[in-house]
Parts: C-alpha cells; sequence; structure tokens
C-alpha cells in the first residue's frame, strides 16, 4: 500500500511540475523501485512509525551540505514534497524537487546499507531495480545521511534520454 500512495502522490507530483504523462509514468516506475526497495531490504527502525503524510512546501528553501545539486545555478528555486511512512516496520521519506530542467527524487530511510546494482538471472524475480534507474534516469546514486541513508535519481522534466 505504501508503494502505491507514494507512486500516486510522485505522479500527481510530477504532473504539477510539468511533466507530460508519460515521462511522469517512468519516473514512478523508478519511485516504486526505490520505495519498494526500502520495503524488501531495510532494516526497521528502533520506534516505528505507521503514518504516511505528503505536504508541498512553497518557496525555496535551504539546502543541505551534502545536496548534490547545492552549486546548481537554480538551487533556489526547489520546491518540495516530502512524507514519512512505514510497511513491515520500515520507515522512509519520500523527497521530490524540482529545477530548471529536472526533477530530483529520493527515497530517504533509517538503514545505514547502500544498495548496490547487482546482475540478476533470467529467472530472478528481483534484482532489476538499480539497474532499471541507471537506464532511465539522467543520474542516480546513494548517499549515507545522519540517520541512513539517501536513494536518489534525476529525471528530465521534458524527455531527453531514451529509455531501454
Amino acid at each position: 500500500i505504501m508503494v502505491s500512495e507514494a507512486r500516486r502522490q510522485a505522479f500527481d507530483t510530477f504532473v504539477e511540475y510539468g511533466m507530460a504523462e508519460e515521462q511522469a509514468d517512468l519516473a514512478c516506475l523508478l519511485v516504486s523501485e526505490v520505495v519498494t526497495n526500502v520495503v524488501l531490504h531495510t532494516a526497521p527502525p528502533q520506534a516505528p512509525r505507521h503514518d504516511f503524510v505528503l505536504h508541498a512546501a512553497r518557496g525555496p528553501r535551504a539546502l543541505s551540505p551534502l545536496d548534490d545539486w547545492v552549486d546548481s545555478p537554480f538551487a533556489e528555486d526547489f520546491g518540495e514534497v516530502s512524507g514519512n511512512g512505514s510497511a513491515h516496520g520500515q520507515q522512509f521519506r519520500l523527497r521530490i524537487r524540482k529545477g530548471a530542467t529536472s526533477v530530483w527524487v529520493e527515497v530517504l530511510d533509517t538503514d545505514l546499507r547502500l544498495p548496490r546494482i547487482r546482475m540478476a538471472g533470467e529467472n530472478d524475480e528481483g534484482g532489476r531495480g538499480l539497474y532499471l534507474g541507471d537506464q532511465i534516469a539522467d543520474r542516480w546514486g546513494s548517499r549515507p545521511t545522519e540517520d541512513g541513508k539517501a536513494v536518489w535519481f534525476e529525471m528530465p522534466i521534458k524527455p531527453g534520454k531514451t529509455p531501454l
């Protein structure tokens, strides 16, 4: 349920930010992958939270020194959507920020282990999410945070990179 709610909220935000529906669908595919990774692969936090609140912050916000876009010429133009949720005890936050030509999406969770691309066998049911992100997104990565990690990807607002 948390994955579908995150995807629905992300889709609405992407369209609000000016993405065509087809491009928003691709971005939502990646949202599904990174949120599903939280549900399947992260350790639950000490005190799980059981809420999902999504809100839009209007206007510019202060960027942290760890932010990949801190040196961006349009860093002051970011809007933000963030949320908290849990599934099987996992806690995560979905944050979506808009730049001049791209949308930056990150999912923050409390697990310290950074993800890595792996090679899935042809009969494996999983193991393709980060590879898919690498093929569709302009950029993606992960970084440690004070409370765990953030997995992020950048998608252009207008289609540019040809997927798979």
